[in-house]
């Protein structure tokens, strides 16, 4: 995987948020439709565009996203760096819709894989796949929207984290999360020209020591 620095990734910000399309008919149609909860996707272009550059940029071998909704960033990730695996990992636990739809990006990008499991459930089923592709290039962490639940997956999947890893962390904003972001190691950087309402925190390891979060035992977790 290529390293990047925090300029570079800010300019890749600025590439995104100036893109009108992705390139790729299947996710820009996407964006342009209303889903079938009735949500329009063209909010979050310039998220998930950042993230289709990004994943053109460092060439990683292996993504791992969780919490994936719907799969629209998950194809972006795919899109963006084809010869990578991409594994999304999302219980779904709400409902079948955002199952049924992940599942259209998966048969539309042979090299995105879809894991319907619980957070803590899939590293567990995972880790030997994971490790015997070299480890995790890039960690997106959008499965929970409050600490505990972040710090739980922090703690479990950071272990897999290659040396020169990235690492998003999604809704700084909710649930103290953006405390949690503050506690990891590496450089950091957060974002919120791209969603004002979302903010983006990323982590660039360069072979710091990885730390554990404190965190209380929550609903759901095992």
């Amino acid at each position: 995987m290529t390293q990047v620095t925090i300029s570079q990734i800010q300019a890749l910000i600025e590439e995104a948020k100036a893109l009108s399309e992705s390139g790729h008919s299947f996710l820009d149609r996407r964006w342009r439709e209303d889903g079938p909860d009735g949500r329009n996707h063209c909010y979050r272009r310039d998220y998930y565009r950042f993230c289709m550059l990004l994943a053109r940029q460092v060439k990683p071998k292996l993504i791992v996203e969780l919490g994936i909704d719907e799969g629209d960033c998950c194809g972006h990730w795919a899109f963006g760096a084809p010869k990578a695996t991409v594994i999304g990992v999302d219980v779904h636990k709400d409902g079948e819709a955002p199952s049924i739809i992940a599942r259209s990006v998966e048969s539309t990008f042979a090299n995105f894989k879809y894991h319907r499991a619980w957070s803590w459930e899939a590293v567990r089923t995972l880790s030997s796949e994971i490790k015997s592709l070299g480890g995790i290039d890039i960690l997106y962490i959008d499965s929970w929207h409050e600490y505990d639940y972040f710090a739980r997956d922090w703690n479990d999947w950071s272990p897999l984290l290659n040396e020169h890893a990235l690492v998003l962390v999604d809704d700084l904003q909710l649930g103290d999360i953006a405390r949690g972001f503050t506690s990891l190691p590496g450089k950091k950087l957060s974002d919120s020209t791209m969603n004002p309402a979302v903010p983006l925190g990323i982590m660039i390891r360069s072979g710091e020591k990885l730390n554990a979060l404190p965190f209380k035992q929550r609903d759901f977790m095992s």
